[in-house]
C-alpha cells in the first residue's frame, strides 16, 4: 500500500505533517573556527518531519539531529547533497559559517553527548536530555579549526554563592574499525591541565581531571573549558541559595 506524505512548503522548507515524531528535548552548540558560534540551545525537537531542501523524499525526522539543528538556529543553516545510498544528508552551513563539499578544507562533524555516532544527520534519532555539538574540523587544511578530542566536563546544576564546587573534565576521543561498517570506538580519559574560566572565576584541573571552582554572581553562570586543540565545552551552573529568585 502506498502512503502519501502531506505537508506545508514554506521558504523553501519542507515541514512534513505526517508521520510524527516524538519529540525529544535536546541542547544543541557550535563550535567555529574561532570559537563559539551557537551557544548552547535548549530546545524541543518539532513534531512530523523536516526537508531542508523541500524534497518530501529527502524528509527526516524532526527529533534527528536535523530536526534539533533546525529548531536551535531557527532555520539558519544549510544541508549539502543527498546521499540516496545512506537516506542521510550532512550540514554545510551553521550560520555564517559555511563549509561546502566544493571545498575540501574543512567541514562541520557532530557528536551526541560527546561521542561520533555511525549514523548521520538524519538518522541519527534523539531522546530526551541529549547533547549536540557540531565541529569545525580540518579535512585538507593543517589550522583554523578543532584537531584534537573533544573535552567533556561534569559540574553540579546548581551551586551555592562563595561555595566551591568540583568539577571535572575527560577527553573523549574515537576510533574507527574497519570496512564496511567502520564502527566507532570511545575512549575517555581524564584531562589534565584544562583551563576553566567563567563567572569570574577560573581553575586549572590536575592531572585526575579534577578542579574546585567557586562562584559569587548568581544567576546562570556558563564555565567555559579549553584545553589546546582538544575542542572546548562549556556548563552552565546556577548560582542561588535557594530563596534568591534564581
Amino acid at each position: 500500500m502506498k502512503h502519501q506524505m502531506t505537508g506545508l512548503l514554506v521558504g523553501g522548507l519542507l515541514l512534513a505533517l505526517a508521520p510524527a515524531a516524538p519529540a525529544a528535548t535536546v541542547t544543541v552548540r557550535a563550535e567555529g573556527g574561532a570559537g563559539p558560534l551557537l551557544a548552547a540551545t535548549p530546545v524541543a525537537t518539532p513534531a512530523g518531519s523536516v526537508a531542508k531542501d523541500g524534497n518530501a523524499a529527502h524528509a527526516c525526522a524532526a527529533n534527528s539531529v536535523v530536526g534539533a539543528l533546525e529548531a536551535a538556529t531557527a532555520g539558519d543553516w544549510a544541508a549539502g547533497p543527498w546521499s540516496d545510498s545512506y537516506s542521510d544528508t550532512t550540514v554545510e552551513r551553521i550560520k555564517g559559517e559555511s563549509y561546502p563539499f566544493s571545498q575540501d578544507q574543512y567541514y562541520w562533524e557532530f557528536v551526541r553527548n560527546d561521542e561520533t555516532t555511525s549514523t548521520g544527520v538524519c538518522q541519527t534519532k534523539l531522546a530526551d536530555g541529549d547533547e549536540v555539538l557540531f565541529i569545525k574540523r580540518c579535512y585538507m587544511a593543517t589550522s583554523g579549526c578543532w584537531t584534537g578530542k573533544v573535552l567533556a566536563t561534569k559540574a553540579p546544576a546548581t551551586a551555592r554563592p562563595g561555595e566551591a564546587f568540583p568539577v571535572s573534565v575527560q577527553e573523549v576521543g574515537t576510533s574507527y574499525g574497519p570496512a564496511p561498517d567502520y564502527a566507532p570506538t570511545t575512549t575517555r580519559t581524564a584531562s589534565g591541565g584544562a583551563a576553566i574560566s567563567g563567572g569570574g572565576a577560573s581553575a586549572t584541573t590536575g592531572a585526575d581531571g579534577g578542579a574546585t571552582v567557586t562562584l559569587a554572581d548568581r544567576g546562570p553562570q556558563t564555565l567555559r573549558v579549553t584545553k589546546g586543540d582538544n575542542v572546548p565545552d562549556e556548563v552552565v551552573v546556577c548560582v542561588t541559595d535557594g530563596a534568591d529568585g534564581f
